[in-house]
C-alpha cells in the first residue's frame, strides 16, 4: 500500500477536481450577486414608479380654497413657485406701462409714478397680464401673495413667477405697451388688446365722470 493509500491520511483530490471545486463556488457567487443586483433594481424600480405614482397623482389632486379657487400643481407648477423671488422691478418708473395707462385715461393731474394708484389699475393689470397665463395661475398667486388687511400686498405678484413665468409677464407687459403708444384712448386701446386674447367688457370707471 503506498502513502495515499495508507488509512488516517487526508484525501488529497486531483488538480482538475479542486479546481472545479473554485469554479463552481465563483459562479455560486456569481450568480447570487447577480440574483441580489437584480432583486434590488427591482425593488428600486418598484419603488420609484410607486413614488412617481404617488407624485403624478399629487400633482393632479385639484387643491381647494376659500374663495373658489380651484387648481392642480401639474396645472402651475411650471409657471408658480412658493416663496417670492427678488427679482428686479418689471414695472418700475422708467417702463411706460402705467404713464401709458394715465395718458390714455386722461389722468393728467395724477402721478403715474405714486405707490398709490386708482383701484382699477390693479384690475386692469391683472386683465393685461396676470389673465394671459393659464386659467389656474392668477388665483393660485392670488393665494400665495394674499393680501393684508384686505388690501395691500406684501409683494409683486410676478415675485412667484418662475424664470419662465417671468419671462412671459414681461412679454405680455411689453406687448401691452408697445399698442398702448398706438392708442388715443383706452376704450380704443382696450378693444385693440381684444386682437390678442385679451377679453374687454366695457365699464365706466370713477375717472371718467371727470372728462
Amino acid at each position: 500500500m503506498n502513502e495515499k493509500e495508507k488509512p488516517g491520511h487526508d484525501v488529497k483530490y486531483p488538480a482538475s477536481d479542486k479546481l472545479n471545486k473554485e469554479i463552481g463556488e465563483v459562479k455560486y457567487t456569481q450568480e447570487a450577486k447577480q440574483a441580489l443586483i437584480e432583486a434590488l433594481e427591482k425593488e428600486s424600480d418598484e419603488f420609484a414608479k410607486e413614488a412617481l405614482r404617488k407624485k403624478n397623482e399629487r400633482e393632479n389632486e385639484k387643491i381647494k380654497f376659500i374663495g373658489g379657487a380651484e387648481f392642480s400643481l401639474n396645472e402651475i407648477k411650471n409657471l408658480v413657485i412658493p416663496y417670492p423671488q427678488g427679482y428686479d422691478p418689471i414695472f418700475h418708473n422708467k417702463i411706460a406701462f402705467y404713464t401709458e395707462i394715465y395718458r390714455l385715461n386722461k389722468w393728467d393731474d395724477l402721478n403715474p409714478h405714486e405707490f398709490i394708484k386708482p383701484a382699477c389699475v390693479a384690475g386692469w393689470t391683472d386683465a393685461l397680464i396676470y389673465d394671459r397665463f393659464p386659467k389656474e395661475v392668477l388665483p393660485a398667486i392670488q393665494v400665495l401673495n394674499s393680501t393684508v388687511m384686505g388690501f395691500i400686498r406684501l409683494h409683486k405678484h410676478y415675485q412667484y413667477l418662475t424664470e419662465e413665468g417671468l419671462s412671459m409677464a414681461i412679454k405680455y407687459r411689453d406687448e401691452a405697451i408697445h399698442v398702448m403708444k398706438t392708442c388715443k384712448t383706452w376704450h380704443e386701446f382696450r378693444l385693440e388688446m381684444t386682437k390678442h386674447g385679451v377679453p374687454y367688457v366695457y365699464q365706466k370707471n370713477m375717472f371718467e365722470e371727470r372728462e
